[in-house]
């Protein structure tokens, strides 16, 4: 499928023969092909993740790689995006946040965001958070250790929901991950302080030098990505 691309201001524009030339930032309508093809176009910019090298164009911030030594991942699946994850986003006190959205592997349903909808999860995102779109339609589970140690940010931490905290100690290779990172962060779910409590001393067994930090409660501690696809 032939596709090219342009700089044009803050913006990029990008051509398929079936749709013209159009902004990145306000997309029409694109069949499953041509989004997956933006979106690797898009995850080759980011010199500092696995397997890329060199970008060749200026991205709009919401999509740029951030030039800071130190960034926070978010992780998730993000099916659907709600206010929970948009708590997670707001509450992180980092300078860098980059949102992943990405195939969880213990569950069925991949990461499958359209490009429109990442435009309008990140029109309420602050500005030290950016997407990166690598591993969107991936047909299969992607643990998070498989790619954030290689990543080549000096410092690196993890953002994550306090149900995915509590089962930590599940996660595949979860000492090699916790060992590549600075910090974890926890954002409350409706998760009792007795089991966090527990969790937080169970992780630190596992990695001792490891920071944990809590973040504050928020109103949608109850919502569930899986609750609203019922």
């Amino acid at each position: 499928m032939q596709f090219d691309f342009r700089n044009s201001g803050e913006d990029l524009e990008i051509h398929f023969e079936s749709t013209g030339w159009f902004s990145l930032l306000n997309p029409p309508d694109l069949y499953s092909e041509q989004e997956t093809i933006v979106f690797h176009f898009i995850s080759k910019q980011w010199s500092l993740m696995p397997g890329f090298e060199k970008a060749q164009v200026k991205l709009p911030r919401i999509f740029a790689q951030p030039e800071s030594e130190a960034v926070c991942f978010y992780p998730g699946s993000f099916n659907p995006w709600h206010g929970g994850h948009q708590a997670c986003v707001d509450l992180a006190p980092v300078e860098s946040l980059v949102i992943v959205p990405d195939a969880n592997p213990w569950k069925s349903s991949s990461s499958s965001m359209s490009l429109k909808t990442i435009i309008e999860i990140m029109k309420d995102a602050p500005k030290n958070a950016s997407l990166y779109p690598g591993f969107i339609n991936l047909d299969e589970g992607n643990p998070t250790v498989s790619w954030l140690p290689k990543t080549k940010w000096r410092s690196k931490s993890l953002s994550i929901g306090a149900d995915s905290f509590i089962n930590l100690e599940k996660w595949k290779e979860v000492s090699t991950l916790l060992q590549c990172l600075d910090c974890l962060f926890v954002v409350p779910r409706n998760i009792s302080n007795e089991e966090m409590m527990e969790t937080t001393k169970k992780v630190q067994g596992l990695c001792p030098s490891l920071k944990i930090e809590i973040l504050a409660h928020h109103q949608f501690e109850n919502v569930s990505s899986t609750e609203l696809r019922k």
